[in-house]
């Protein structure tokens, strides 16, 4: 018995270590601009931040809708208080953002939702206003 409880404790370090490895294994990088239309710190014992994206365009499958990309600012990022306090006046204001994203293999449950964790907002507060609607002429 105390054989079996051995191997089953090996085997779950093992485990442990592999997905610790992976969660850490940056798999992308890149920035993606757009409108923050969602931001909130949600979870009841573990909680992260979530958000979406709105970036204009159609979405992937073709169909109609907005192109809504869904990302998280994990627990473990250096530079998350900066982050999240970006994020929430982006919101608030209505100010288009970019952001610094890496992307890894694995997400552990602890940092976020996604596989997407922002490393930096840029807030584009230059950005040209949409265009003005302008009424037709009335003959």
């Amino acid at each position: 018995m105390i054989e079996v409880l051995i191997v089953v404790a090996i085997i779950a370090t093992l485990g442990a270590l592999v997905m610790g490895g992976l969660g850490g294994c940056s798999v992308s990088d890149g920035t993606r601009k757009g409108n923050v239309t969602k931001f909130s710190n949600k979870g009841i014992m573990m909680k992260t931040y979530e958000g979406e994206l709105v970036m204009g365009g159609f979405n992937r499958s073709g169909g109609g809708g907005a192109n809504v990309w869904e990302y998280s600012v994990w627990k473990n990022n250096p530079n998350r208080d900066t982050i999240v306090d970006k994020l929430n006046k982006a919101l608030e204001e209505d100010i288009p953002v970019a952001l610094k994203y890496k992307q890894s293999l694995i997400v552990m449950p602890w940092n976020g939702e996604t596989t997407y964790d922002i490393t930096n907002v840029t807030l584009l507060t230059n950005a040209a206003p949409a265009a003005a609607v302008v009424p037709a002429p009335t003959n």
